[in-house]
């Protein structure tokens, strides 16, 4: 099959760094600078209350080194959501992926940074193992980290356009 380069295929470019996340026990990052990705890997964010400090300082090493700054980075992660057919296995759960989620909107908010979020099911369809494999960001052994790829792939392929005024807290 061919795949035409992932470069082909930007609609959305964010002309900044952009962090894509796939939170849960493990999240995936991707960091994208330019629209090009330039890391990817997995934090281990088992517990809300371990993982908020270990996060905060997380976000804010994103700045060192680097010549952005608060305004030029934006997140997109993926939105979680209960749905009905599902309401059963989430009988009695903690909903840990939800809570980390508020965790990190807190602190972009803190930070002074805009997040947009995904459907869990959009980014895989488009974002094939093919295509991952073909632009040569497929992460051997890192499941999350491909998902967050997959996440910062589609906002930069598909998604709309960053509306500071879409997230209401």
């Amino acid at each position: 099959m061919n795949i035409p380069a992932f470069e082909r295929f930007v609609k959305n470019p964010w002309p900044g760094r952009l962090i894509s996340l796939d939170p849960g026990g493990t999240t995936g990052y991707a960091i994208w600078d330019n629209s090009k990705l330039v890391e990817a890997g997995q934090l281990s964010t088992s517990t809300v209350k371990s993982s908020v400090p270990m996060l905060d300082g997380w976000i804010s090493n994103l700045f060192e080194g680097t010549r952005f700054n608060q305004s030029e980075v934006l997140a997109v992660m993926e939105e979680y959501r209960v749905y009905g057919w599902k309401t059963d296995d989430h009988a009695q759960s903690t909903m840990h992926t939800s809570r980390l989620i508020g965790c990190f909107e807190t602190l972009f908010v803190q930070k002074g940074i805009g997040y947009t979020m995904q459907g869990a099911g959009q980014a895989k369809p488009f974002c094939t193992d093919a295509k991952l494999k073909n632009w040569d960001f497929w992460q051997t052994g890192e499941r999350h980290a491909r998902d967050a790829i997959r996440h910062g792939a589609y906002f930069l392929c598909m998604g709309k356009p960053y509306d500071p005024e879409a997230i209401k807290l």
